[in-house]
């Protein structure tokens, strides 16, 4: 569960590319005709839903607006990067990058924007735009940081030991018990053999995964 939190992030931005990031709708009025639609601005696509007399029209676009695509590719890579972040104990920053750039996807897909607009006749349109795709990286950040301040323990802090022949408390720098004088065992790492502090779920010399805590010494 320790290092999910790179994979549940990064397919919050792989699952942002099956939704749209802008949503459209609104109204054309020409002379007493009135016309409602429906713009969903997918990353790789648009969809329009036009009503007319009779039903609806529904068509696929693609946008003639290259630098849109800026934004797709920024979040599929944003997701890979917090992929590997989340595989890797060693690059957990790459979890931080990965939402920079969902970010940055947003950024470039919201305001990369292009326009042809011909008005051979009195039109009038009102709208409203709802940007859906600005929730993906706020979803991202508080998976991170929700998991973030659930996982550090405050600096310097360490977990208490306790004397396994009297029971007392004893700091972990003690070697041998004050209260009745035998010897420590410190929990050890199972393949380097150094002691390790209580509460790691890795050994900070060799890297080793400690399988449900450090291993006692025997």
């Amino acid at each position: 569960m320790e290092n999910n939190i790179g994979l549940f992030a990064g397919s919050v931005l792989f699952l942002s590319l099956l939704v749209p990031w802008t949503i459209t709708w609104g109204t054309n009025i020409i002379g007493f005709v009135y016309s409602q639609f429906y713009i969903f601005e997918f990353p790789f696509m648009s969809y329009y839903v036009v009503s007319v007399p009779g039903g609806f029209e529904t068509w696929w676009d693609t946008y003639e607006f290259a630098p849109r695509y800026l934004g797709a590719f920024s979040m599929v890579l944003g997701g890979v990067l917090a992929f590997i972040g989340g595989n890797r104990q060693d690059s957990e920053r790459l979890i931080t990058w990965g939402g920079v750039l969902s970010v940055l996807a947003i950024i470039f897909f919201t305001s990369c924007r292009s326009a042809d607009i011909t008005i051979n006749y009195p039109v009038t349109q009102s709208y409203t735009v709802l940007p859906m795709g600005l929730f993906m990286p706020v979803l991202y950040w508080v998976l991170v940081l929700l998991y973030s301040g659930r996982r550090v323990p405050p600096r310097g802090v360490k977990a208490p030991l306790y004397c396994g022949y009297c029971g007392g408390t004893i700091s972990p720098e003690f070697n041998l018990c004050p209260f009745c004088g035998h010897e420590v065992r410190k929990p050890t790492c199972p393949v380097c053999g150094r002691e390790v502090t209580l509460g790691y779920a890795f050994c900070p010399f060799c890297g080793t995964r400690l399988n449900g805590g450090p291993a006692e010494a025997t």
